[in-house]
């Protein structure tokens, strides 16, 4: 679907799905199934997606079915091999998200499990707007690659670290002082919460969605060594370098093993962007672009590692921080240029339904 423009279609399909297998875990749970049935039950209603999609690509996209047409083996065994290493990327992304749990029950105990994954919930709720935010850009960054118009993938890309990078990270100041209520209420006060992991997620959330967008970018053009090296580089360094601070500082060094991770990862999307970037001639992209998002994630970095440390001052730092996302967002909307700055007030207009002056 995202190939032919039906992103929307896409997106929706996907809201459903996941809507409808939490409902299977509800009910599930509310008529006391086995895990046998949950299972079965899960995979049905999966297997039942899998053939309304089917049939949906059928009737609206007539033009491609039967799938089956000029086939070739050759064709699909060389887009086979040329998938492998997105296909490894996926694995070890999977499998250093699972081994940290398995670190944590072999390193600290059973016990210190919850303390992780509830705060990796919790902080996965800003991951999720990153996507929300993001994912709809995907067929533009499509079509502007395919028709080689750089000037409008990039004016896409100042776009998303004005919007998207300003949203996070002033939802994430905004709501930090009221996370530890929320937290202790959901979990009735029977989980402690611990503020060094809280702050290192956080942070760690803050810097990827800094890279969104050129993760974005570089998937789409398929620039296999970027995806490849960002997930070892950010696996790897989570689960060693977390793993030694697991044993001397606690659950939090495990937290500070995933920032760093995703740190080293992001440096080198920066790496591998401005370098593709710098191929095509009607761009010339620096570390000057990136530096009002860069300031605005900066500025939550600071204020969140400052908290971690128990820093005293701390009302005095998070209005610091407040302005910090606050001038980098307005330097980011100043770089713009005036037919996006315009576009985007029109948007922005018609949501509210604010006429335009004559």
């Amino acid at each position: 679907l995202i190939p032919t423009g039906m992103m929307y279609q896409s997106s929706w399909g996907a809201l459903g799905t996941q809507l409808s297998l939490f409902m299977v875990v509800i009910i599930s749970a509310l008529s006391k199934f086995t895990l046998i049935q949950t299972s079965a039950l899960f995979a049905f209603v999966q297997l039942l997606w899998a053939i309304a999609s089917a049939l949906y690509i059928r009737f609206k996209l007539p033009e491609h079915y039967p799938w089956w047409r000029s086939f070739s083996f050759s064709w699909g065994l060389r887009d086979l091999l040329r998938s492998i290493p997105l296909t490894v990327s996926g694995l070890i992304q999977q499998g250093s998200s699972n081994g940290l749990v398995i670190l944590i029950s072999v390193v600290a105990g059973a016990a210190a499990v919850p303390v992780f994954t509830t705060v990796r919930t919790l902080t996965n709720l800003w991951t999720n707007v990153t996507n929300l935010l993001t994912t709809p850009l995907l067929p533009d960054v499509v079509r502007f690659h395919a028709k080689n118009e750089w000037r409008k993938l990039f004016a896409v890309h100042e776009t998303h670290g004005v919007i998207t990078v300003g949203a996070v990270n002033f939802s994430i100041l905004l709501l930090y002082p009221f996370i530890e209520p929320m937290y202790k209420y959901w979990t009735s006060h029977a989980v402690a919460l611990d503020k060094v992991l809280l702050c290192t997620l956080l942070a760690s959330v803050s810097l990827m969605n800094f890279g969104a967008m050129m993760n974005i970018f570089l998937s789409v053009i398929n620039h296999h060594r970027s995806i490849l090296s960002t997930v070892i580089a950010r696996g790897s360094v989570s689960l060693i370098f977390g793993g030694v601070l697991l044993s001397y500082v606690g659950v939090g060094g495990l937290g500070l093993g995933v920032w760093a991770g995703e740190l080293v990862a992001l440096a080198l999307l920066v790496y591998f962007f401005i370098k593709t970037a710098r191929m095509h001639p009607e761009t010339n992209p620096s570390l000057a672009t990136l530096a009002p998002a860069l300031f605005s994630v900066a500025s939550v970095q600071v204020y969140l590692g400052m908290v971690a440390i128990e820093t005293p001052g701390a009302p005095v730092l998070y209005l610091l921080a407040l302005i910090g996302v606050l001038l980098g967002t307005v330097g980011g909307w100043r770089r713009l240029d005036v037919e996006t700055r315009s576009r985007l007030t029109r948007l922005v207009g018609k949501r509210f339904g604010i006429k335009e002056a004559v």
